[in-house]
């Protein structure tokens, strides 16, 4: 029976003033393999541009600053229905604003 892939949860915050960078990181973060990634994007007084498919996206009406933006993340529910923070005790990375 195959070991059981380590869940990585990350919160990646963005102001949308990274048009280029974002999606080149989104595309590093999503290559990673032997993990299974919960991503969740926050768009900390925007909507997130550049989203890629399957990747869960939260807009905060206002910037609430980089922890408020990190908390709202690792809250959101991901695909599989709990949130980053306390899912699995997985561990969970913040990245920074892109």
């Amino acid at each position: 029976m195959p070991d059981p892939k380590t869940t990585v949860d990350v919160v990646v915050l963005t102001m949308n003033d990274r048009p280029d960078a974002f999606p080149r990181a989104m595309a590093s973060l999503l290559a990673q393999r032997g993990v299974d990634l919960r991503v969740v994007v926050v768009g900390n007084g925007v909507e997130p541009d550049h989203v890629p498919a399957g990747v869960r996206a939260v807009t905060l009406p206002a910037n609430e600053g980089i922890p408020q933006g990190r908390n709202v993340g690792a809250g959101m529910p991901t695909s599989t229905g709990s949130s980053p923070a306390t899912g699995s005790g997985s561990p969970t990375a913040a990245c920074p604003l892109f």
